[in-house]
Formats: structure tokens, C-alpha cells, sequence
């Protein structure tokens, strides 16, 4: 959840809702700030897909999430089925249903549900979001936060990636939950961009930018994993729009501007080092022991050698796409 200096807690929820939860909730039994927990988790799981490039699905598309039932009973007590319950009759989430029987969905393998805020809650005339933030006070739902907190390190902790995760990753890890956004500056490159963007699935991603900015500088979403493929790190900041890292910082550090170092075509240009230079393998990459014999034979040809300086000279790819252009089959 979100702190300010005075220690307020705040939830995201929907900027549409412009009704009294309090006084619609009197006499129900139902707490408001509960309910809040669920607009702020249906929020933070929409968003952690949003930023997740491998997420993107027609559930995702058509703004489902799906949340565990352990989850919603942390944050809504055992007795979370009345509160989804109340908020569907109320017309404040929605709920997936089979087209046949009306019976909820639920996501295979598992006992989440899955849901989604109604569209027109999240709109508001004249503002680019669609989510505001507003004060939890109860002790009890304050308490169920952190429960949750814990319980989705605890699953992290015990995903099959997590052995995988080296010092240098907790190094980065820890200095990308140290990254902020300047969210003024932010919130108007993305306005323009919003306005010059003609394709609604780009436009709705730059609109999601603005709340995962929101949400990294609150602290919100601060997970990460580990690929089995490279022990490649992936985290909020390395998901976002590149053009976004013109407005980070570091927190307190507001006025201080951060230099972009960025090595063109890496991962080419140290392939194309080791076929140029095999001798690096007896020192630093003893794991290609078996291909030095044939590298050390081929690594003078002129092919290898070409090769070789245009990763020196970073335009690999532009080399290689002008190369092999596809064949235009209509051309006469």
C-alpha cells in the first residue's frame, strides 16, 4: 500500500466511483476499507500483467484478472464471497461466467476467480487515469496487507526459478526498488503520445504506463523473476517503454539526472568476440572448452572477420536486415 510522510494508507481504486461506500455498505456487515483491498488487489494484478510482455492474452485483453481464493479470504475475511457478492449486485466488479450455465469461471488448475472492474468505473472526463487513491484506516484491513505481502513472497520464494537467483540479481533487484519517476514530466510525454497514437491496443499500453509509474513509486510492485533460459533478471523497470527511463531517479535523489549506458547489439558483439578471439575461452569461458578446436580453425576466415567489425561497429542488424530484405513477389 502507499504512504505518505504522515503514514496515511492508500488503496487504488476505480476513479468512477463517485458513490459513498461507507453509507452504500451501513447495515451489511461489510467493511469499506475491505472492499478497497479488493479494488486496490484487482489494480496491482492488472497492472503486474500490463507490465508482463509475456502476460498478454484475450483475458488480459478483455481485462480480466484472476485472484486466489486464499488471497481474497486475506483480504476479505472468510466471508469473501459476500463481498463479491454485494460489489457485482452493485455493479462495481464483474464476474466471468460460463455462457451456458451462469456459473462463475474459474481459472483451470486453480480456485481464482476471475473478474474485472466494469469499464465505465474507469473513466473519468478529463483525466488520463483510471484509478485514484484513497485513505485505509482500519487496523484489521491494514493487517490484511501485509498478510498478503507475505504470502506472495512466500510463493515467490518457492517458484522453481527462485534457486536461480544470484547476488548480482538481489544486487539489482535492490537498486530497482530504489528507482522513481518523475511523474509530472512522465504523465505529460505519455498525454502526448496517448493523443498521437492511433492504434487502440498502443494507446491503451501508454494509458497503463502511467499507473505502473504510479505504482513502482509507491512501492507496489516490486517483484521479480528469474528466466531458466540465461538467468535473464525481469523486474517493473526492466518491462517498461524505454522511453520512460528519461524521467528516473533515484529516490532522493529527485535532481539528479541518470545517464543511459547502452551497449549496441551485446549479446551479437560478444558472440562474434569469442569466434574472433578464441583464446578468451581459457581464461574466462571454460564452458565452450569443446567448441575452441573448431573456433580457433575458422576464426580468421573472412566471413568470421566481417562479422566480427560490423558488431564492432554496432550496425549488425541494420546490416543484416538490409541483407536480407524479403522479396516483394508482386514486383514485375
Amino acid at each position: 500500500m502507499m504512504k505518505d510522510d504522515n503514514k496515511t494508507v492508500y488503496a487504488y481504486v476505480p476513479i468512477g466511483i463517485e458513490l459513498d461506500l461507507e453509507e452504500m455498505l451501513v447495515g451489511t456487515g461489510l467493511c469499506p476499507d475491505r472492499l478497497k483491498l479488493l479494488f486496490h488487489q484487482l489494480f496491482l494484478s492488472r497492472i503486474q500483467l500490463a507490465n508482463n510482455k509475456n502476460s498478454q492474452s484475450y483475458l488480459y485483453d478483455e481485462g480480466w484478472v484472476a485472484i486466489d481464493s486464499r488471497i481474497l479470504k486475506k483480504l476479505l475475511t472468510k466471508n469473501y464471497c459476500r463481498y463479491l457478492d454485494w460489489a457485482e449486485e452493485h455493479s462495481l466488479i464483474e464476474r466471468r461466467r460460463d455462457n451456458m450455465t451462469g456459473g462463475i469461471r474459474f481459472t483451470a488448475g486453480a480456485y481464482s476467480q476471475q473478474m474485472r472492474i466494469p469499464n465505465k468505473l474507469l473513466h473519468k472526463h478529463g483525466s488520463l487515469k483510471h484509478f485514484t487513491k484513497t485513505p485505509i484506516t482500519k487496523h484489521k484491513a491494514l493487517k490484511a496487507v501485509q498478510s498478503v505481502k507475505d504470502e506472495y513472497k512466500k510463493r515467490r520464494e518457492s517458484s522453481k526459478w527462485y534457486h536461480l537467483v544470484t547476488d548480482t540479481h538481489r544486487t539489482i533487484i535492490n537498486m530497482s526498488n530504489l528507482m522513481r519517476f518523475r511523474m509530472s514530466e512522465a504523465e505529460n510525454y505519455l498525454k502526448d503520445e496517448i493523443k498521437l497514437e492511433g492504434n487502440p491496443e498502443r494507446k491503451a499500453r501508454l494509458h497503463n504506463y502511467i499507473h505502473i509509474l504510479d505504482a513502482i513509486n509507491d512501492g507496489h510492485l516490486d517483484y521479480f523473476t528469474v528466466d531458466t533460459f540465461g538467468n535473464r533478471l525481469h523486474t517493473p523497470i526492466t518491462g517498461l517503454y524505454s522511453k520512460l527511463r528519461n524521467f528516473m531517479y533515484f529516490e532522493g535523489h529527485e535532481n539528479e539526472q541518470l545517464v543511459h549506458l547502452d551497449i549496441r547489439n551485446s549479446q551479437v558483439y560478444l558472440l562474434s568476440s569469442i569466434m574472433a578471439h578464441p583464446e578468451v575461452i581459457e581464461t574466462i569461458l571454460p564452458e565452450f572448452s569443446l567448441c575452441k578446436e573448431l573456433l580457433v580453425a575458422n576464426a580468421k576466415q573472412d566471413d568470421v572477420t566481417a562479422f566480427y567489425k560490423k558488431c564492432c561497429d554496432g550496425d549488425i542488424y541494420e546490416f543484416m536486415s538490409d541483407k536480407f530484405k524479403p522479396l516483394d513477389i508482386h514486383a514485375s
